[in-house]
């Protein structure tokens, strides 16, 4: 016998006639029993129960069954089936009718002679991707709906209306207010939530829980802007780039004004922001009111030179009618300053940097409106420049001895002219309306600037100075060089004479300032007769900078400034 070939006989009698089963293990193959008079099964395990029924005999064969029917009698039903608690269905090869199911009941004849079942894994499919199921119908309920309410309240001589009239509303009604002052009285303005509406007639919006009070003044204290109160417009100070802060003064004869009691109102030119801040009374004063606008081009790029148009208007509450207009202009330059950090590419770039650099791009044009003609030079955005080669190479230019060769400034600006920036190497051919204000960041304690025929120029600082004003230390000040004409290096000044001192700022920014003063045309003091160690040295940046920003410009700064066509107003 084979090994692990095990044969069970079953012996069963159908009808009036004598029938087997032949049964087999898996490993068994098909036995062929060509006897005509019985059914013959070849039954192979399959991983579930299988219930066969033949002719009203039932056996309940554990696991999983394949069947072969062959030569059944004529009339004679074979009935498959598997429990409903089962992990498996029917297969049958050649009637595919029936696959899937849990049971079958097949008759076969001389005609199907051969029929093979097989007990099958049913395969999980989610019953949402079948069936997909229908929406649970909702209970049904009555919506919740929002309330708001809405307190009101007056301060001073007058009453409101309020439309529709209640206390709580429904969330987004629209609820109109009106006030109606006493005699002798007029309305001020309303305090939504603390926010000032000064329109009469309003709507509030109930999207939440809201305050609101009439504010009602007597009229002798609001009645005060009238007969065509003088308007002022001065700039005041430079903002961003090429914006500028101006004030606005109004003035008339009568007592001074309650705030509430007029409204400014202002225009702005196309292509620029304009921010008002709220009016201020000078209470030492009949009335003046005072109020600052600053203005900005809302492209900072923008190099389109021209008069830009603002006006302001001054509207007196109590007595309509009674108001003013002023205008001024706001003037974008032709000629223009273009700022640039540049970093040789074995330093790495440096956020601190650009954000030090940009807020004293704002700092010392405030420098220049403050101690000049109240006017001051404009800019463009900062850019940030990673150069093509290390510091060395800038300095030395692939020479054995750097202190002859250095080429630092010339090298920098014929590689920023290569990547499209307005410089040139020759002084010629410089640009006429551009001066390029540089920090370099790997220069060390290079400082340099030139002032060109065309009359544009260049300015350029290196980073030791700067390190230093940042850090107020001299830990990250490399030994580079000055220049030919200097060989100590900059960590050395910086220990030794720059952190002593106590105006490392000074020698930083200072020299920021300094060095574009000379792009602007700006001589150091002895060119107007006066040596070095007078007092006129130390009253101007071009002089001592490192008092800076305890310095100023001398006069004769000034006048130059006041025909400079970078400083024209």
């Amino acid at each position: 016998m084979v090994s692990g070939v095990i044969t069970i006989i079953i012996v069963a009698l159908i009808g009036s006639t004598l029938g087997y089963y032949l049964i087999t293990t898996f490993n068994e193959p098909e036995i062929e029993r060509p006897v005509p008079s019985f059914v013959d099964f070849s039954l192979r395990q399959e991983g579930s129960d299988v219930v066969i029924q033949n002719g009203g005999i039932r056996n309940i064969l554990a696991g999983g069954m394949k069947v072969y029917f062959r030569d059944t009698l004529t009339g004679v039903t074979n009935k498959l089936d598997i429990p409903p608690n089962s992990e498996y269905v029917i297969k049958l090869a050649e009637l595919p009718a029936f696959e899937g199911k849990s049971n079958i009941t097949v008759s076969l004849n001389n005609v199907n002679k051969f029929l093979e079942i097989i007990s099958i894994k049913k395969v999980e499919i989610p019953i949402s991707e079948v069936f997909p199921p229908l929406p649970a119908e909702p209970p049904l309920q009555t919506p919740s709906v929002k309330l708001y309410t809405l307190n009101t309240g007056v301060i001073g001589g007058g009453t409101i209306k309020v439309e529709p009239p209640s206390y709580e509303y429904e969330e987004g009604t629209e609820v109109q207010v009106n006030a109606t002052p006493d005699t002798n009285h007029t309305f001020g303005y309303w305090s939504l939530d603390g926010n000032v509406i000064y329109e009469n007639s309003t709507t509030v919006t109930m999207n939440k829980n809201h305050s609101l009070q009439a504010i009602f003044l007597i009229k002798s204290d609001v009645d005060c802007i009238r007969n065509n109160p003088t308007i002022l417009i001065n700039s005041t100070e430079p903002s961003k780039y090429m914006g500028m802060v101006y004030s606005v003064l109004i003035t008339n004869n009568n007592e001074k004004c309650n705030q509430e009691s007029f409204s400014i109102t202002m225009s702005c030119p196309s292509g620029f922001t304009c921010e008002k801040k709220e009016p201020i009374i000078y209470v030492d004063s009949k009335s003046t009111i005072s109020t600052l606008v600053t203005i900005n081009p809302i492209d900072a790029n923008a190099t389109s030179s021209g008069s830009y148009s603002f006006s302001i208007t001054v509207q007196n509450r109590a007595a309509t009618g009674f108001s003013s207009t002023n205008s001024s202009t706001h003037k974008i330059f032709a000629n223009l300053v273009k700022p640039i950090i540049f970093f040789t590419n074995n330093y790495t770039m440096d956020d601190s940097f650009v954000s030090f650099f940009e807020g004293k791009i704002f700092e010392i044009r405030k420098f220049y409106f403050d101690n000049g003609n109240k006017q001051t030079f404009q800019s463009l955005p900062l850019s940030v420049v990673i150069g093509d080669k290390d510091n060395e190479f800038y300095w030395c230019n692939g020479a054995a001895n750097c202190a002859v060769a250095n080429q630092f400034e010339g090298n920098i600006i014929t590689e920023l002219k290569n990547k499209g920036y307005p410089v040139h190497q020759d002084w010629n051919q410089f640009p006429t309306n551009r001066v390029v204000w540089v920090l370099a960041i790997g220069g060390g304690g290079y400082a340099g600037v030139r002032q060109y025929p065309t009359g544009g120029g260049f300015a350029m600082v290196g980073d030791a100075a700067i390190y230093g004003t940042i850090d107020n230390n001299c830990n990250r000040v490399k030994d580079k060089y000055f220049s030919v004409d200097n060989p100590p290096n900059a960590k050395d000044n910086c220990i030794n004479t720059w952190l002593p001192s106590g105006k490392i700022y000074g020698y930083g920014v200072g020299a920021l300032g300094h060095e574009l003063g000379h792009a602007f045309g700006l001589p150091h003091p002895d060119a107007y007769g006066y040596p070095g160690g007078s007092i006129q040295w130390s009253q101007t940046v071009l002089g001592e900078h490192w008092n800076y920003p305890n310095t100023g410009l001398l006069n004769e700064d000034r006048n130059i400034l006041a025909t400079s066509k970078f400083f024209l107003s």
